[in-house]
This record gives structure tokens, sequence and C-alpha cells, in this order.
């Protein structure tokens, strides 16, 4: 995909694939799939702050640009810090990055199918292949998001750059900048701190 919002929109299906994992390996686990729900939950949780962030940074590109094609705003976010950190919180996070939130939750996922291909010994090989995908989806996810950032952060409109520059000062709101900066410090703070955030969440569900 080269544009923003459709490549976010396609991203969330295959996030919604990560908590259809939990949901499946709880039900194949019966009693001893706390993981799995632990991980579909947390999962769910993780996956509406980060397109929150991701959404929100695509909103920013598009008010100022009304465009999303990645080819026409590409270079947008050089020289823009603010809005450099803010999807780096999110792309770390949803690419399940340790200290990041999303790193948790994966991890549960993760560890969940594991435990059933020690319980299932006669099924071990489709759900060691199963685990494989899972892994690959995961890295596919860290990829598109390298894209998008080398697209908006990295790469350098061939006619353009100099007026996206001209805006660094002044391409977002003062609200609209205090939601940036709230829902970014999210992530690491519940990753960097899951025993209180992440399993609180958790235990509630």
């Amino acid at each position: 995909a080269v544009n923003l919002k459709r490549t976010l929109a396609c991203s969330s299906m295959s996030q919604m694939g990560f908590v259809l994992v939990g949901i499946g390996m709880a039900s194949l686990l019966g009693e001893e799939g706390a993981l799995a729900t632990r991980g579909a939950v947390l999962h769910m949780v993780n996956h509406s702050l980060f397109k929150l962030i991701l959404f929100l940074t695509a909103g920013v590109v598009f008010m100022n640009l009304e465009e999303l094609e990645l080819n026409e705003v590409r270079g947008f976010g050089r020289k823009k810090p603010l809005l450099q950190a803010v999807y780096l919180s999110g792309a770390l996070g949803i690419g399940g990055i340790p200290l990041f939130s999303g790193y948790a939750s994966k991890t549960l996922l993760h560890e969940s199918i594991v435990e059933f291909i020690h319980e299932a010994h006669h099924l071990a090989g489709w759900y060691k292949a199963a685990e494989m995908l899972f892994l690959f989806s995961g890295g596919l996810t860290v990829s598109y998001m390298i894209k998008l950032y080398v697209a908006l952060f990295v790469n350098r409109h061939p006619e353009k750059q100099a007026e996206f520059d001209a805006k660094a000062k002044s391409y977002v709101n003062p609200v609209s900048r205090v939601a940036l900066i709230l829902s970014a410090i999210a992530v690491p703070i519940l990753g960097m701190f899951p025993n209180i955030f992440m399993d609180g969440i958790a235990n509630m569900s």
C-alpha cells in the first residue's frame, strides 16, 4: 500500500489476527489458558492505543497537506521531532519492541502457543508452524512500520521539501500537541512498568 491511512487500516486487520490467536489458544488450553486470555485482552487495549497514536499522526499529516499518498507526503516529518517521537511510540509499541507495551501482550500470546506445543505432542508440528507464522507476522509489522517511518521522516520530497520544512513550528496547534504527547507517553510507561499497569488491566478483565 502507498497510502498512509490505508496501510494503518490494513495493519488493524493483522493485529486483530493476533487477538484471535489469543482467543483460540485460550479455548485450546482451557483452564490453563490464563496467558492466552491475558495476552488477548492486553493486545486489544494496546492496539487501541497504538492506532490512536498512529492515526493521530496521519491526521496531522492530512490536516497540513490534505494528502495521504506516501509519494506526496514523503519528507513531511523531517525537522519535526515531536511528530517523529509520537510516531515512533506507536510504531515501536505495535512492533512489540521491548520497553513498549506491545512487547508484553505479544510475549503472552507467543508463550501461550509454546505452552500448547508442550502439552499437545501429537499436534506439535502443526502448532510449531503456527508459531513460525506468528513470529513472521510480527516481523512484517515491523517492516511496514519502518516503511512508513522512512517515507515520512527520512526521505525528502523532490519538489516540496522546503515548503514542508517551513511548517516545522506551525504544523500542529497546542491542543493537538498535548493530545499527541499524552497518548504517546502512555506506551513506554505501560511497557516499562507492566507489573503495575498491565497486570492491573488484565486483572480487571
